[in-house]
């Protein structure tokens, strides 16, 4: 999932533009960040910040939509309504360039995860060719992240993984 926050004028001053890509179809996560942000001391979710769910089986998908300030408008009400199903949007409908801030929180192996460790086969056993399979995916994030920052922006990775391969791959 991802949360988008949005700018505008403030008394003069151009506010921050950040974009939380948590890229999970979990409403518990979104949820998660949004509960981050606002430690952060980031607004949500009255104000700019927008729940999304990206759909990760298409990361760098083409989309022909152009990004319009009515199309985040309505995506900003529809995302604020009571609506208990999350939307999916595609990042790449999002205009290059638009966003100060990103942190990019993609899928992984989660060998982070101390429960899922040593639980076999009848679990999710990781193989190797996983591991590589993983960090194909999250290259195509961070690309995809980055092209969604401004000149000077930054960019945070975070992921639930100790293997180098995911997070320096």
């Amino acid at each position: 999932g991802t949360t988008a926050t949005s700018g505008g004028d403030d008394d003069g001053r151009r506010r921050k533009i950040g974009l939380v890509l948590c890229v999970d179809r979990s409403r518990k996560k979104v949820e998660a960040m949004a509960r981050r942000m606002e430690e952060m001391g980031l607004r949500y979710p009255r104000g700019p910040a927008v729940p999304i769910v990206m759909d990760s089986s298409a990361p760098c998908g083409d989309d022909d939509a152009e990004f319009d300030g009515d199309s985040l408008r309505e995506t900003i009400r529809r995302a604020t309504s009571t609506e208990d199903v999350p939307m999916t949007m595609r990042a790449s409908s999002l205009r290059p360039g638009i966003f100060d801030r990103v942190l990019l929180d993609p899928p992984c192996s989660a060998l982070g995860l101390r429960p899922k460790l040593g639980l076999g086969p009848s679990h999710h056993e990781i193989r190797p060719e996983d591991l590589e399979s993983q960090a194909a995916v999250q290259r195509n994030f961070v690309r995809r992240a980055v092209a969604l920052l401004r000149a000077g922006g930054v960019m945070t990775y975070s992921t639930c993984t100790y293997h180098v391969g995911e997070n320096e791959g």
